[in-house]
């Protein structure tokens, strides 16, 4: 079997060397980014020409390889048995990875070590680095005990000027999510350098990482915050094609600007209008347009709309037991006083009748429609900038003759801590937790933004653009907060900032926030732009008060020549 896998393997890279010669290489670089594209410059991308896949001897509880039809090269599908024994380097296609040399010259930059990637998630751009003398090809190799998926390419084509990058082909990364038993998948860089068919020398790899994989779909849309564009953007989880709300294109300003319901329908958006000539520095209205269309919703009632269009109203909550086709209410804060608004009749009324003596901001309305988490302080802003430290509270919405009334208020035992800013809570899908942002004034100061962010420590530090900004979770009744240390990546001040979750409930919670941090080399900067991520979740993990999240992915599709942040997880947008 060893020996059939080695025979396949050099078929594959043949077949691979052949094509190098052909002007019908499958390799060509995507078009540069633009207001209405997802693509990242100069990342190749995998064309329909000469595919180059073959298999080895295929174990019985595995399924042979089944590639679409329009993947072509550069790219290599083997699956191999029974490798525990293999020992000669230019043998079966596992032993050559495996046998490799760890080479400080190679260096994978992304994805990064831990990371999940549920089965509707578009295929990752893998990127690496690489110091030493060029060889005749890259392999990016996924690798399980039993199977391993290769992607082979000409160092040249790979090529991006900062390193090298791959967007892994559709048909290989399907592959990845086909085999239940082999989730967990070991990545690394491989360089070999060929020559009549055999391997010259020893094939140099980099350190490996893991890489997950799960059969969940999370379903529905992301819905940002272009700071270019100054619009609501909108990408449907899978697709690399984000559009735009219609008649939002160039809003002034915007500090939680928008929320969406549950089922895509219905947008609430927040915009600053100008008041006394001073453009930015007006106040802030909000309005509701449908999710497709863009225009004012036929049901909504004249009268909640003009009080929703009164000052400082920003940041509204949904929950999907209170918008339905009977009864659509939102719950948003209006001057620093948390409101329920019924959006049929324009009945409102202010939730928290004692309890809480602060300002209210930042509200999460739980899934069952029970109870209203939000931030409270002394001063938050007007509703979208708490400059002193805030706590966690939550307040009942109230039902039957009390619905919307609201009632006494309470703190969350565990995101109150003096001195702390606790902000921009929101439930999981099934209601058992709430994440939130964290941050400590005296951490470090921040550097420098480009747009213009709010500093993490001394003085002036507020909620506004925190770069020591993290992301916790903690039990909806209060409790241990648990730090999200792996899907924060690290220490340093990232500005992992606006988390929520996607509206699924399956084996895993699906986080998606934003954060400055560097994807790979492809978006970097001190700090990079905002860009949206998204994360898997253990709840299992979390009930044993551990940290259940896995590393953060680039979320693929989205703007990455623009800030994009505040991120939304909804339905897909309807009218």
């Amino acid at each position: 079997m060893r020996q059939n896998a080695q025979k396949v393997w050099w078929i594959a890279v043949a077949a691979w060397l052949a094509a190098c010669s052909s002007p019908k290489l499958g390799v060509a670089p995507a078009d540069a980014i633009s207001s209405d594209s997802n693509a990242i410059a100069d990342v190749p991308a995998v064309t329909a020409t000469d595919a180059a896949v073959e298999t080895s001897d295929v174990a019985p509880d595995i399924a042979a390889p089944d590639i679409a039809p329009d993947v072509g090269p550069p790219m290599d599908v083997t699956y191999i048995t029974n490798v525990d024994n293999a020992t000669d380097p230019t043998g079966a296609a596992a032993t050559v990875g495996q046998n490799a040399q760890l080479s400080a010259d190679l260096t994978l930059v992304y994805p990064p070590d831990n990371a999940m990637a549920p089965r509707d998630f578009a295929p990752i751009t893998a990127q690496w680095t690489y110091t030493g003398t060029l060889p005749t090809l890259f392999v990016v190799r996924f690798a399980t005990d039993e199977a391993e998926v290769d992607v082979i390419g000409d160092p040249a084509k790979f090529d991006v000027g900062q390193g090298y990058a791959v967007t892994i082909p559709d048909g290989i990364w399907a592959e990845l999510f086909k085999h239940p038993d082999h989730q967990d998948w070991t990545v690394r860089v491989l360089a070999a350098d060929i020559a009549n068919e055999q391997l010259v020398g020893t094939m140099r790899s980099s350190a490996p990482i893991t890489f997950h994989v799960t059969n969940q779909k999370v379903g529905g849309a992301i819905y940002y915050w272009n700071t270019t564009l100054a619009t609501v953007r909108v990408l449907p989880q899978g697709s690399l094609t984000p559009t735009s709300i219609p008649g939002m294109g160039g809003m002034m300003g915007c500090a939680g600007c928008h929320s969406i319901s549950p089922d895509g329908s219905t947008v609430a958006v927040s915009k600053f209008f100008d008041l006394s000539g001073g453009g930015f520095g007006g106040s802030m209205g909000m309005s509701l347009v449908t999710g497709k269309s863009g225009t004012p919703p036929t049901w909504l009632s004249p009268k909640a709309a003009s009080l929703l269009g009164g000052s400082f109203t920003i940041a509204a909550a949904f929950s999907p037991s209170y918008f339905t086709t009977q009864t659509k209410w939102l719950v948003v804060p209006q001057g620093g006083k948390l409101r329920s608004v019924n959006l049929l009749t324009g009945a409102s009324y202010l939730m928290v009748q004692s309890g809480d003596l602060g300002q209210q901001a930042f509200p999460t309305w739980s899934p069952n429609g029970e109870d209203i988490v939000y931030a409270s302080a002394t001063d938050v802003g007007s509703g979208f900038q708490g400059s002193v430290p805030t706590a966690l509270y939550k307040v009942p919405f109230g039902d039957g003759a009390d619905i919307g009334k609201g009632g006494v208020a309470a703190p969350i035992v565990g995101a109150d801590e003096p001195g702390i800013f606790h902000y921009y809570p929101a439930y999981t899908p099934d209601g058992g937790y709430v994440v939130y942002n964290r941050a400590d004034p005296a951490g470090p100061a921040c550097p420098a933004s480009t747009s213009g962010g709010g500093p993490g420590s001394g003085s002036g530090a507020s909620t506004y653009d925190n770069c020591n900004a993290e992301v916790w979770m903690i039990n909806a009744g209060g409790g241990q907060a648990i730090r999200l240390d792996n899907a924060n990546q690290s220490t340093d001040p990232l500005t992992n900032s606006w988390p929520t979750f996607g509206n699924l409930v399956g084996q895993y919670y699906w986080l998606a926030f934003s954060s400055r941090r560097n994807y790979g080399f492809l978006h970097t900067g001190a700090p990079a732009e905002p860009q949206v991520y998204i994360a898997a979740v253990d709840p299992l993990k979390l009930q044993q008060g551990l940290d259940g999240s896995y590393a953060a992915l680039w979320l693929p599709g989205q703007d990455i020549t623009s800030g994009c942040h505040i991120a939304r997880w909804s339905a897909p947008p309807r009218d």
